[in-house]
């Protein structure tokens, strides 16, 4: 009779692929209908605003939301690729992970303090030219400001959260957000109150109270709030912010690009088809929710090496695969979305479809910058904007700005330049990492691990 063994046998290699795949399955079953939720939440919002706001107070609800857009992009960018880059390296250490948090408040004080001057006038002007009177405007433009304020805290509170994978979390207080918004939207449409100015403050309160209550509770647990600001992570955030200057400035004019030109040059009437039209990217809102919320995390926590580039290969297949059946399902529905905008935008379903590709491309077009940014490879990024204006430069006599159409093709022709600028740079990255692989193999010493804004030789 065989003798029975106390110790256990190998396990086999389809067992651990099959625990593997059963826990992504449930992960990702558990985001996607938590993330689901949370963008039905937000599109139902937006399409009561769009359905029940006057047009032209909708023009000037969609040109504050840019100033809030525009300013957002400058001063949480740079930062937040310092938050997510340096958040890798410090998680578990609340001390650090405080530090970082309050260097962070103190950095963005000061770009919001360059930033403003220069964006406030110039929204301003725009919503005087489009008919806002001059005390909604200031008002307006207040409410801008209070947004911004409470998404900078959001990204602060949530970075430790995310990066420890508790991303779940964070959709849970996005969904309570939402339907706390939608009732609240509902509830000014109820009392004839629905307007740019009250749709804004109800933003400002609700969210402010969401990211101070319950996701600031959270990430005390991560980090110590008590911990001042440290100079050297204000020294390598401003380095960080030197380095991606050149996109944040770019990526600031290319979200109002759009908007001021058709301001410009078209009718009030094209503002708001513009603005309607971007509120269907709340559809392809979803996949890049998995990749930012999920993928970069992962990203920026994983060893340089075949771990990395492994993980790298697998989210553009997931992301490639997330836009194409992102744009199947638009294409497919395009005709009830054009009804559920209202009767207003009925004619625009060419302008859909166009808005639809441009969206949908973003979802993998984006991915190369988001692995440069996750692992603070920002060495080389003043090429791509500097590409992507040159291009759209040569394209502008050929396009007519005053229409959606026109202005979507500029933002195309950005995408497919940045998805060649950073694809480009992250291969380069994967060579410069093989070179310094088979140098050090042959002397002995294996790298290991690269993380920071020195990881290799500019």
């Amino acid at each position: 009779m065989p003798i029975l063994s106390g110790k256990p046998g190998p396990i086999a290699p389809q067992s651990v692929l099959r625990s593997k795949l059963l826990g992504w399955s449930r992960m990702l079953t558990l985001f996607f209908g938590l993330e689901i939720a949370c963008q039905a939440c937000s599109v139902l919002a937006s399409v009561l605003v769009v359905h029940n706001m006057d047009k032209q107070h909708y023009a000037w609800y969609a040109l504050a939301n840019n100033l809030q857009g525009t300013l957002g992009v400058f001063t949480l960018m740079g930062i937040g690729t310092g938050l997510t880059s340096m958040g890798g390296q410090y998680l578990g250490d609340r001390s650090r992970m405080g530090a970082l948090a309050a260097s962070a408040m103190r950095y963005r004080r000061r770009l919001l303090a360059g930033a403003a001057p220069v964006a406030l006038p110039i929204f301003g002007y725009l919503l005087i030219k489009n008919g806002c009177p001059f005390w909604s405007t200031g008002l307006l433009l207040l409410l801008a400001l209070g947004v911004l304020t409470v998404e900078f805290n959001r990204q602060v509170f949530s970075t430790p959260v995310r990066l420890s994978g508790r991303y779940n979390f964070l959709q849970r207080a996005a969904l309570a957000e939402g339907l706390l918004r939608m009732g609240a939207i509902g509830l000014l449409i109820l009392t004839g109150a629905l307007n740019a100015t009250t749709a804004l403050l109800s933003s400002v309160f609700l969210s402010a109270f969401v990211v101070k209550q319950v996701i600031g509770k959270t990430a005390r647990t991560y980090t110590d709030p008590h911990t001042p600001p440290d100079p050297e992570i204000g020294r390598r955030l401003t380095r960080l912010n030197v380095n991606v200057l050149p996109s944040t400035l770019s990526s600031v004019f290319q979200a109002q690009i759009g908007m001021a030109m058709i301001s410009l040059f078209g009718k009030t009437s094209s503002v708001a088809d513009l603005g309607a039209l971007t509120r269907i990217s709340l559809l392809s809102a979803i996949p890049q929710a998995l990749l930012s919320k999920v993928i970069e995390p992962k990203l920026s926590r994983a060893q340089l090496g075949p771990d990395l580039w492994k993980k790298a290969v697998a989210a553009l297949g997931l992301a490639v695969a997330m836009a194409l059946a992102t744009f199947i399902v638009i294409f497919i529905t395009s005709a009830r979305i054009l009804w559920i905008l209202g009767p207003n935008y009925q004619h625009l379903h060419c302008e859909l479809l166009c808005f639809a590709a441009v969206s949908c491309g973003w979802i993998f077009a984006g991915l190369p910058q988001l692995i440069l940014y996750a692992r603070g490879w920002v060495q080389y990024l003043w090429i791509t904007p500097l590409l992507e204006i040159t291009c759209q430069a040569v394209a502008m006599p050929f396009l007519d700005l005053s229409h959606p159409l026109g202005v979507l093709s500029l933002d195309g022709i950005r995408a497919l330049v940045s998805f060649t600028c950073y694809g480009s740079l992250v291969i380069r990255q994967w060579l410069v990492w093989k070179s310094a692989q088979k140098r050090n193999s042959r002397g002995g010493n294996i790298v290991t691990d690269y993380h920071s804004t020195a990881d290799f030789p500019a």
